[in-house]
């Protein structure tokens, strides 16, 4: 759908970018009209956007290049506006609440552009931790039970927390061992609640 250009200086943030991303583009559909607040729409782990439903309607991807002490950082943000078929679109969502209601690709980013500007301006300034809270707010994920696999092709249950210091996915074992899994080395599996690592 579009695609910019932000830079920061703190590499230590770069792996909340993409869910500072996904942040602003929940809110962006939620703030346009105080009636779409109760649209069903949810971030999965780590730059997915979905329906209630469990139906992908976008995604967040982030590409960085260090230069000049700074990290350039080309954000581009994917999303079904309009096209209800085959599976589902922000309109559609929308009008679960709002009968009749018309969305515009043009609302959504000028909507996008207002909240991001505003959140970034924090995030350059406090980091991510303003708004962690709010993030698991929006997501899938809070104690969801899902399967493990590891590299080695052991699988275990665990118990999706939340996120880490260091933005890595935290989930632990009924044993209460802890598991980080950083969302550039593992893929999430969402219909089979599985998540196992990339294929290199």
């Amino acid at each position: 759908m579009f695609s910019f250009k932000c830079s920061v200086s703190d590499g230590r943030s770069l792996p909340f970018l993409q869910y500072l991303v996904s942040l602003a583009v929940v809110k962006s559909i939620k703030l346009m009209d105080p009636q779409y607040a109760p649209v069903d729409i949810k971030i999965k782990w780590p730059n997915d956007i979905y329906g209630g439903d469990g139906l992908k309607i976008g995604g967040v991807l982030c590409q960085s290049s260090y230069f000049n002490s700074q990290f350039d950082v080309i954000i581009g943000v994917g999303l079904n506006v309009n096209n209800a078929e085959p599976t589902t679109c922000v309109e559609a969502l929308v009008q679960s609440v709002c009968p009749g209601a018309r969305v515009t690709r043009e609302a959504v980013l000028a909507s996008f552009l207002e909240q991001f500007e505003i959140m970034f301006s924090a995030f350059v300034a406090d980091g991510f931790l303003p708004f962690v809270r709010e993030y698991l707010l929006h997501w899938m994920h809070s104690g969801q039970q899902v399967t493990l696999a590891t590299p080695n092709g052991t699988r275990r249950e665990v118990s999706v927390q939340g996120l880490s210091d260091n933005g890595f996915l935290l989930a632990t074992d009924r044993a209460g061992e802890t598991y980080e899994l950083h969302p550039d080395g593992n893929s999430f599996d969402i219909a089979a609640l599985t998540i196992r690592p990339k294929q290199r």
